[in-house]
């Protein structure tokens, strides 16, 4: 996990598409994690997925979320393979 938002220069035509697939994610997400660990964990995250969809990056806005995101790492990968 990295810290702060993307940066807008990486941006390909891909990035609406790997958007839509961190959206994907986050929506699936919602549904399956009670909604105060969501609003905690997940819902402050932001991702910068590459155009061949092979890597995503994940941004938090806090050392305390980047710290802990990898006990929401394994949903999140999860929700991706879905």
């Amino acid at each position: 996990m990295t810290e702060g938002p993307p940066s807008n220069h990486a941006l390909s035509p891909g990035h609406d598409i790997g958007q839509s697939l961190w959206q994907s994610c986050v929506d699936q997400l919602a549904q399956e994690l009670p909604e105060q660990q969501f609003n905690t964990w997940i819902k402050p995250l932001s991702a910068q997925v590459l155009e061949d969809f092979s890597k995503v990056t994940i941004f938090g806005p806090s050392p305390i979320q980047r710290t802990n995101f990898g006990h929401a790492g394994e949903n999140v990968r999860a929700a991706r393979s879905r």
